[in-house]
């Protein structure tokens, strides 16, 4: 299944924190982070997570989609943990830094490392 293509509207009316609770009921996610970030000149949601063992990022899509109305786009990145400041908080400028591989990247790179001999 396709990840639905995110309209601004959608985006801004679907808080982070939404998805970030709705995340943190599978059982395959201990802890995670939700920021809007803009990808390929859209503007979707990255999951931070943390999720030490099995992890389906479809099976993880479906979860959100069904507890989310109209739920953005989401793309994943697996940390070992999430960056917190001093204060504990969660590091934002330390997120900001870290690559986000989407889906259609992804398939790219399969489509051509399948061509190498």
């Amino acid at each position: 299944m396709t990840p639905q293509t995110p309209t601004s509207s959608t985006v801004e009316t679907t808080r982070p924190r939404e998805i970030e609770a709705v995340l943190l009921r599978a059982p395959s996610i201990a802890d995670c982070a939700v920021r809007l970030k803009a990808i390929d000149g859209l503007e979707i949601a990255v999951a931070f997570v943390v999720a030490p063992g099995r992890f389906d990022a479809a099976e993880i899509r479906e979860h959100v989609r069904k507890e989310v109305h109209e739920a953005p786009a989401l793309e994943f990145v697996r940390v070992s943990s999430l960056p917190l400041t001093q204060a504990g908080e969660i590091d934002d400028a330390v997120l900001d830094t870290l690559p986000v591989l989407t889906e259609s990247v992804a398939r790219s790179w399969e489509d051509e490392l399948s061509r190498l001999p």
